[in-house]
């Protein structure tokens, strides 16, 4: 069960708990499902963060955009590595506020084997989007 909720503001604290992971968003990566790892690099910024807490059989992922096209809706694909869980599958989305913010909160249940954890944000009108590379859970 994937729970989500969306901020246009800044989150003061993950309620799910301690931080385990952090990666930055990257605009323009290209990475692939299996891996997470990026096959065609980005531009690195000030576009915000994904970041993991609390992983176990499920784990909760915060995704904090930053400095997007202001009002526009962006959808949240979220895959697993080294299986692709979830690739291509944008189930998850929000607007970002007048200073092209958003941030959302949603809780991932983990395949076994999963090792990973990568993120995807994109606008699929204008093509804008940003991606980490894959998170290690």
């Amino acid at each position: 069960m994937t729970m989500f909720a969306v901020s246009t503001g800044t989150l003061a604290s993950n309620a799910a708990g301690a931080v385990v992971a952090r990666e930055s968003l990257i605009q323009g990566q290209v990475n692939l499902c299996k891996t997470g790892l990026p096959i065609v690099p980005g531009v690195p910024g000030a576009h915000g963060y994904v970041s993991v807490g609390d992983v176990g059989a499920s784990t909760v992922v915060t995704v904090s955009l930053r400095n997007a096209i202001p009002n526009t809706r962006y959808a949240i694909d979220h895959y697993q590595t080294p299986s692709g869980a979830g690739c291509n599958n944008a189930d998850l989305w929000f607007t970002t506020n007048s200073a092209g913010n958003a941030t959302g909160v949603f809780r991932v249940d983990l395949q076994p084997d999963t090792e990973g954890l990568a993120v995807i944000v994109i606008n699929y009108v204008s093509d804008d989007f940003y991606q980490i590379t894959r998170i290690l859970v």
